[in-house]
């Protein structure tokens, strides 16, 4: 009923960075299943978060990524943009309307925190326990623009022709998405109207001192370029 990540040597504090940037999704509007930080026998941390495919009652609902809706093996996970993420729901998910608006939030969001992580074996659709398909919690948001040598930039570009990532561009990935211009603004704006609040949550999270300032830094950097 749960994932337990430990500390990953390559990478400082993921475990805490994880915790960190699933607690600002779940601020931002996004489902995010329950998690949490453990203490392991060392004093280090480890992150645990409930997978959203095992009820409380047993058994387990139906999951599907992103790669397997597109036929794609998992080595494959780039190999996609968003837009292809926006017709799999078109053609799978059972509210393809309100799915294809919290696919924009998730993009949006993971451009906010700097996730260039988020492939399309980090998207699915999940059964709910009437058996319809809907776009699944947002899961593995983690921030890796604070990590030197990892890319920073989107996992997946918004479109094939569209590998711009400035407010322009998220308006039109917006209006392929069939999402009103003013709710496609409110979105863009949400990362400037929660900024003073997020970077708050930073220093107070479990996040080593020193990599604090650069994660706050992302998120205002890229809050000015969303609401520009």
């Amino acid at each position: 009923r749960f994932i337990l990540k430990p500390p990953a040597r390559e990478y400082a504090a993921l475990p805490e960075n994880e915790h960190l940037t699933m607690e600002l999704a779940r601020r931002f509007g996004l489902t995010v299943p329950p998690t949490t930080l453990l203490e392991l026998g060392d004093g280090s941390l480890a992150y645990l978060i409930a997978r959203f495919d095992r009820p409380p009652e047993g058994g387990k609902l139906r999951q599907e990524d992103f790669c397997q809706l597109l036929l794609l093996p998992p080595t494959a996970k780039y190999d996609g943009t968003a837009l292809d993420c926006a017709q799999v729901i078109r053609d799978f998910s059972a509210e393809p309307m309100a799915d294809l608006y919290r696919l924009f939030e998730s993009f949006v969001f993971a451009y906010w925190v700097g996730n260039g992580d988020m492939h399309l074996k980090n998207l699915s659709l999940a059964a709910d326990r009437d058996g319809r398909h809907l776009l699944s919690p947002t899961y593995d948001q983690v921030n890796t623009a604070i990590y030197p040598g990892l890319d920073a930039n989107l996992g997946l570009p918004l479109a094939p022709d569209d590998r711009h990532v400035d407010r322009a561009a998220w308006l039109r990935f917006a209006e392929r998405l069939d999402i009103p211009r003013r709710a496609a603004d409110r979105v863009l704006g949400r990362p400037a109207v929660m900024l003073t609040r997020a970077i708050d949550l930073v220093e107070q999270s479990y996040l080593p001192d020193r990599l604090r300032p650069t994660y706050g830094g992302v998120l205002d950097a890229r809050a000015a370029v969303l609401r520009a």
